[in-house]
């Protein structure tokens, strides 16, 4: 469930025509919008005729854009460009990590700088100036909680008297874990009295998909073909994982010996990869 972040060159242009290609470089992550690009993954375009073009560069979370090469002339994040015969562009990104544990070349990178952009996560501690996120500790159902209410941009609920014999008013998630339940995302964890919550329980990437596809408000998805070889429709939270991949939320975890796409539903979801899923949930 990572996110290769590349740029798709072509190597030839038609007699008579010539391209305009652009690059992307430095420490940093980004993409350059303009006609006819979304580099991103389109970063060339093919011209007959003279062309006059204004780029634009768009840092990702957890970078800053440098600077620009090859244009014509530049004005901040904005290149200009009057090519009439093949000319690359670059431009050039930094990265600014928020985390000490979590670098740039880490392939959530750019998921978790968004995820702490959003508000959703401010790490998991500190030690002197250095903030850490914890990128591979699996995520309790308490810590699961307070990331959707955040991510849903609601607060706390502070009943008088606790919903789960398990979550007291004395932990330190009890109010979003309240709000969890009167939104209708979570019912427990012990049907049917479900009288508890097992906050410090770890959450497979087959509650996730529940957790997530309630948090959206969006029902679940019985597709008459299982999309992942390992989630029969048999698999209680089929229909949640099965909406999770129609919404481009999970692309699963691998492939199995046959070469079929698989998803992991019994595998505990490290924090790295909840931030995937939640900016591909919510960033929208």
């Amino acid at each position: 469930d990572a996110e290769a972040i590349g740029t798709l060159v072509d190597t030839d242009a038609p007699p008579g025509t010539f391209r305009v290609d652009v690059r992307k470089s430095g420490t940093g992550f980004g993409k350059v919008t303009g006609p006819g690009f979304d580099c991103g993954t389109d970063c060339f375009e093919v011209y007959s005729s003279p062309a006059n073009l204004t780029l634009a560069a768009e840092p990702s979370a957890g970078s800053t854009f440098a600077s620009w090469s090859g244009c014509s002339s530049t004005t901040g994040a904005s290149c200009t460009v009057a090519a009439s015969a093949r000319t690359t562009v670059t431009a050039n990104f930094t990265a600014t990590p928020t985390f000490a544990d979590v670098p740039p070349s880490n392939p959530f990178y750019t998921f978790i700088e968004r995820l702490f952009d959003m508000g959703i996560t401010t790490g998991c501690g500190s030690s002197g100036s250095q903030v850490f996120f914890c990128p591979g500790d699996p995520v309790p159902r308490q810590q699961m909680a307070a990331f959707l209410v955040r991510a849903k941009g609601l607060t706390q609920l502070f009943p008088a008297t606790p919903s789960f014999v398990d979550v007291p008013t004395s932990n330190p998630f009890f109010g979003y874990i309240e709000r969890l339940k009167e939104q209708a995302i979570t019912t427990g964890c012990n049907p049917p009295a479900n009288d508890r919550f097992c906050p410090a329980e770890f959450v497979p990437r087959q509650q996730m998909a529940a957790f997530l596809i309630r948090a959206r408000g969006l029902t679940q998805l019985f597709s008459p073909t299982p999309s992942f070889a390992d989630v029969p429709t048999s698999n209680p939270f089929y229909g949640y994982i099965e909406r999770l991949f129609e919404q481009g939320i999970t692309t699963g975890c691998g492939t199995n010996g046959s070469g079929q796409r698989i998803y992991c539903p019994l595998e505990n979801v490290p924090r790295q990869q909840m931030a995937a899923f939640l900016v591909r949930a919510f960033d929208t």
